[in-house]
């Protein structure tokens, strides 16, 4: 399976086995280097809602 296919399997099995507040963030248009700069926000925001 490609990188895509397991996260959206791992995403599935947390949501079956009962944790629902995870979450699946697609960003089209960065490959795995260039994740980081889009993915830091999110990050930041999540965790600011955590608190």
């Amino acid at each position: 399976m490609g990188r895509y296919e397991e996260c959206v399997f791992f995403w599935r099995m947390m949501k079956l086995t009962g944790h629902k507040q995870t979450t699946l963030n697609e960003l089209d248009g960065f490959d795995h280097g260039k994740m980081p700069e889009p993915a830091f926000p999110l990050l930041l925001k999540l965790m600011e809602e955590e608190r």
